[in-house]
């Protein structure tokens, strides 16, 4: 390693770790002044604060990553060309390209770290936060989904018109038991209720149908108290508690929910696929980056950096957009995570054919 791609490597570096330091501590500060209402209404104490906010951290730095990493590039490069650094070092016979390599360096060290945190540390960072948030800070969950459909066994299926959590409350339950496409056993009940003590199902004004070789038995009650592969937890809020979950117990999530008929499986894997795509938007943001600010700034660096944070704005924006389109739509998951990367990827070679060399 030349004596060049080690001050671009320290310059890459402590740009990142002073911008994230910069704006991690603006956004504590921020809403320690937002939520301080709600610290003192619950009456959480000094020590429960501190402890979410070191939760908070990994959270709100991960998420921003690449963003940091993008304003990191385009600080410190545009501060070198403004400084006719780049001018000197391209006319001293170091090739543009050569030029990128230590930006890829300290990419890649960024990435590997990105990375790692995303898939392990990100989840159990965002378990102690929400489970702080949900303590001290919101109302309870209610789940608000109507018309649930689940399969419970190869052969079981339940539906629900909706789920009271509050209550542990089902209403209009059908479960159907079909058998190489034959319906062999319904039973519909007006409601079913979760019984904490018993760890089972009570199921109300029932009605039930058995077919066996010909032949129909029909039964009816006010009540019937049984076990079924499900509990009130498959009804919690799974939309948050996938981001608890390091990558190989979502993996394991994902597979469990399929055979369930989950209508959420596009969103998990969104998820799970974000984890990764994210990590590798620091070579793409970094590439984009050195070729906004290597030319020479007519106004100073003012006017990079403020472009800069247009095109990383942007990508953020195009990333939910295509993530929500992929969840509410027959996208393919992996490709709303990844068009982001894959559209921005081409911006950055186009950019770069035109940087002054």
């Amino acid at each position: 390693m030349k004596i060049l791609d080690r001050y671009i490597i320290k310059k890459f570096l402590v740009a990142f770790f002073f911008t994230f330091i910069l704006f991690v501590a603006i956004t504590i500060i921020w809403d320690i002044a937002e939520k301080m209402d709600d610290y003192i209404e619950s009456e959480a104490t000094v020590s429960q604060i501190a402890f979410y906010y070191l939760s908070f951290i990994p959270y709100i730095g991960i998420l921003l990553s690449p963003l940091f990493i993008f304003i990191a590039v385009v600080f410190f490069t545009s501060r070198m060309a403004s400084n006719s650094e780049l001018i000197a070092i391209l006319s001293g016979g170091v090739n543009f390209y050569r030029l990128i390599v230590p930006y890829f360096i300290a990419a890649t060290f960024l990435a590997s770290l990105l990375f790692y945190a995303n898939h392990y540390v990100f989840p159990i960072a965002n378990k102690n936060r929400i489970v702080f948030e949900n303590t001290y800070l919101k109302i309870p969950y209610r789940n608000r989904d109507y018309h649930i459909h689940m399969q419970i066994s190869p052969d079981s299926y339940v539906y629900l018109e909706r789920y009271n959590s509050g209550l542990d409350e089902g209403y209009k339950f059908t479960l159907e038991k079909i058998i190489e496409g034959e319906l062999v056993e319904k039973l519909r009940a007006e409601r079913i209720r979760w019984d904490s003590a018993g760890k089972q199902w009570q199921i109300k004004n029932y009605y039930s149908r058995t077919i066996h070789e010909g032949y129909e038995a029909i039964r009816e009650g006010q009540q019937l108290d049984t076990t079924l592969n499900f509990t009130p937890e498959d009804f919690g809020k799974k939309i948050e508690s996938v981001e608890t979950m390091i990558t190989p117990r979502l993996v394991e999530f994902i597979r469990k929910e399929k055979t369930r008929g989950s209508d959420k499986i596009s969103f998990y894997k969104v998820k799970l696929f974000e984890r990764t795509s994210s990590p590798f938007s620091t070579f793409i943001l970094t590439l984009i980056g050195l070729a906004l600010a290597s030319r020479k700034p007519q106004g100073g660096i003012g006017m990079n950096i403020a472009f800069g944070f247009l095109i990383a704005f942007s990508y953020i924006f195009f990333m939910k957009f295509s993530m929500t389109f992929s969840i509410n739509s027959s996208f393919p998951p992996i490709l709303g995570a990844w068009t982001p990367n894959i559209l921005f990827s081409i911006l950055g070679f186009v950019l770069l054919r035109y940087a002054p060399k």
